[in-house]
């Protein structure tokens, strides 16, 4: 597989969540809660990001191992007077490459929603307050039917897509660390010939620590067997925090 292809896939999967619920929200919202999203100058993000990708009719498949940095770079107000984070974003295949930088992408705390905009997609990451067991739809600002291009498939990854607070308290273990986060996951109800799942993680103060999403089209020959084994396209990723400042 050409690499430009695989590290398009990389940035593209760097993201998803949005929020409208059973939204209620902001008048209640707790300020400390923001801190599992936190926007501050400087702060500082790498990221290990593994991909497998499918195609072909289930006959192709290819792995892919980088790293992703973001930085809090800097600000600006939109017409509403909403202050917005600029993040700038780097690509290297490992430690001994130098970062390259690759796009910018933006994210917001506002009106009891946390944004973050990537690839030109607006995601409702989180809803404040945070309440266990609390739903919305990430996907609100954009056509969740339109069709990404990943490798040379073109896959419907958005359709139907509804996150949720599972819990307020997960253990997730981030290399020699164990934090306890707040588990968010999206899930489109899975067919005989689909299944989307997304699972994000976010700490307090910290923000994002581990994601993984599964992304897979297949068919009703084999619907007993697992999606790993039966998809015909579409890719695992999974982005685990190495460091943080």
């Amino acid at each position: 597989m050409k690499p430009l292809k695989i590290i398009c896939l990389g940035l593209l999967l760097t993201s998803i969540f949005w929020s409208c619920q059973e939204e209620s929200i902001a008048s209640e919202s707790d300020p400390s809660q923001f801190a599992y999203f936190p926007l501050k100058l400087g702060k500082e993000y790498i990221y290990a990001s593994d991909s497998i990708l499918i195609g072909n009719g289930g006959l192709y498949r290819d792995t892919f191992s980088s790293q992703i940095r973001e930085v809090l770079k800097d600000t600006f107000r939109t017409v509403d007077n909403e202050l917005v984070y600029l993040i700038d974003r780097f690509f290297r295949r490992d430690t001994t490459q130098s970062w390259s930088p690759i796009n910018r992408w933006i994210a917001s705390v506002n009106n009891g929603y946390a944004y973050r905009t990537e690839e030109n997609l607006k995601f409702v990451k989180m809803v404040f307050p945070i309440v266990e067991g609390k739903k919305w739809e990430p996907n609100r600002f954009f056509d969740e039917n339109q069709r990404i291009v990943v490798g040379d498939e073109q896959i419907k990854i958005y359709p139907g897509w509804r996150a949720k607070y599972v819990t307020l308290s997960s253990p997730v273990n981030v290399g020699r660390q164990t934090f306890d986060a707040i588990h968010v996951s999206v899930v489109e109800p899975s067919s005989n010939i689909e299944h989307r799942k997304v699972d994000e993680y976010y700490v307090k103060d910290i923000g994002l620590v581990k994601k993984a999403m599964y992304i897979y089209d297949g068919d009703n020959v084999n619907p007993n067997e697992s999606w790993d084994k039966r998809a015909k396209k579409g890719f695992v990723h999974t982005l685990t925090l190495l460091q943080y400042k």
